[in-house]
């Protein structure tokens, strides 16, 4: 997903951008590794109807999920939507803020999906209960985000002060605050969803290294993946996510930047940073 800032609605480079989408694909193949393969690990029936993604991106889940299920429809929203649209017949990208009202009759989808919307969310109570209330009963719910602060497995390494790709994101959380955004907000997702009625509620974490400093060769390869990804990230959205609504001026924004950068490209197998990932799945009650 895509964040918003100013009167276009961003912070980070859009997503039709053709090095943020390369950035996106490659999140959505880290993600694919993460998860075996699975484009989902929620157990869905063989009657879907109806899928909805959340912040659909450049729309390359949306797009294999429409190949693996021809008989369902898929809705992709987006803030904005891909440059490239698919042609395929199951498959409707419609520009929406996830934050309005909803477009849709409720009760109509059999599973919704949202992945690595913290960034652009500003009222996940209302986010959730929508979600709940669009949900068919027995509807399936899957939420995948980043986890904040980020860490280090290195313990004198692991606070702001000795690491400036760390202080980073402390800065992030701020400046996300100023605007309305909760960095915390997917250890509240159990205990909302709960409030709301939400059945078998599931929660499963997954760490993603930053570098090749693990020692298995999967969680290297996804390391190697991520530190590229990351590294993007912050290249492309760094000075804009600390500028915003004036939180720091350009010069602070532009070095606080470029010390995380160096600090994660020299450092990251000695610190041994890493993102830890988060998985919320869920089901709306049957009547």
């Amino acid at each position: 997903m895509t964040m918003r800032a100013g009167p276009d609605g961003y912070v980070m480079t859009k997503p039709d951008d053709a090095t943020e989408k390369s950035r996106l694909d490659l999140q959505h193949y880290i993600w694919l590794l993460t998860l075996g393969g699975n484009l989902h690990l929620t157990p869905l029936p063989e009657n879907l109807h109806k899928i909805l993604d959340i912040g659909t991106g450049t729309g390359v889940w949306a797009a294999e999920m429409a190949r693996a299920w021809p008989n369902t429809q898929i809705i992709a929203t987006d803030l904005v939507l891909p440059q490239s649209m698919s042609t395929l017949p199951n498959l409707t990208f419609q520009k929406h803020d996830a934050d309005s009202p909803w477009p849709f009759e409720e009760g109509c989808f059999d599973f919704i999906h949202g992945r690595m919307l913290a960034s652009g969310i500003h009222d996940w109570p209302g986010l959730l209960e929508k979600t709940y209330r669009f949900l068919v009963p027995g509807g399936l719910l899957e939420l995948l985000d980043v986890s904040h602060p980020f860490r280090a497995k290195l313990q004198s390494a692991d606070n702001a002060e000795t690491s400036p790709f760390i202080r980073f994101g402390h800065l992030a959380q701020r400046s996300w605050e100023n605007n309305g955004l909760d960095y915390y907000a997917t250890a509240k997702h159990s205990e909302r969803m709960k409030q709301l009625g939400f059945v078998g509620i599931t929660k499963r974490t997954f760490q993603w290294p930053l570098g090749d400093w693990p020692e298995s060769q999967q969680d290297k390869k996804i390391g190697k993946l991520t530190l590229e990804n990351f590294s993007s990230f912050i290249a492309t959205a760094g000075v804009a996510i600390l500028t915003r609504d004036g939180f720091m001026d350009e010069d602070e924004a532009k070095a606080a930047v470029s010390a995380a950068e160096q600090d994660l490209q020299h450092n990251h197998n000695q610190k041994g940073f890493y993102l830890t990932m988060v998985m919320h799945t869920a089901s709306r009650a049957r009547m």
